[in-house]
């Protein structure tokens, strides 16, 4: 792929509809998806939400996505890059930002849950100093790895 003009983006509230509406759409692209009204369920009672997203040509092209679960624990809840976007390094940067911004927040821990079918998002995780602390099977009985990373 030719040299693409990334621009990373980071949101510490709930995203504006248009945003909201730009990343449904690109979860839809990436995995199973959701609706703008699931974002916007998901996290707008919240009390802390961070989304870190990169875009090109105004089309949002991956993002991470998480709220504060405890105190000095944040959760991700979403995340990915589009297929024609991997193996870039933005998935990797995202990580890295969020967990920059989630340091300077005051967290210590950065939890999060992946599909054990998405190898390159465990790799991923795990090259960013993530670590795998449990497997649980959620409620469409998919087996997940509980992944966390000490800030």
């Amino acid at each position: 792929m030719a040299d693409i003009s990334l621009t990373y983006v980071t949101l510490e509230s709930l995203p504006s509809e248009e945003i909201l509406v730009k990343l449904a759409n690109c979860a839809t692209k990436v995995a199973a998806g959701s609706s703008q009204s699931q974002w916007k369920a998901k996290l707008s009672d919240r009390e802390l939400v961070l989304v870190n997203y990169a875009e090109v040509d105004n089309e949002i092209i991956g993002f991470v996505a998480g709220y504060q679960l405890k105190p000095k624990l944040f959760y991700i809840w979403r995340g990915g890059v589009l297929e024609d976007y991997r193996s870039q390094g933005v998935a990797t940067e995202l990580l890295s930002q969020q967990a920059k911004k989630c340091k300077d927040m005051g967290f210590d821990i950065i939890k999060t849950k992946v599909d054990v079918k998405l190898k390159d998002m465990i790799i991923c995780h795990l090259r960013t100093g993530f670590d795998i602390c449990e497997t649980n099977v959620d409620e469409n009985n998919k087996v997940r790895l509980v992944m966390e990373k000490k800030l």
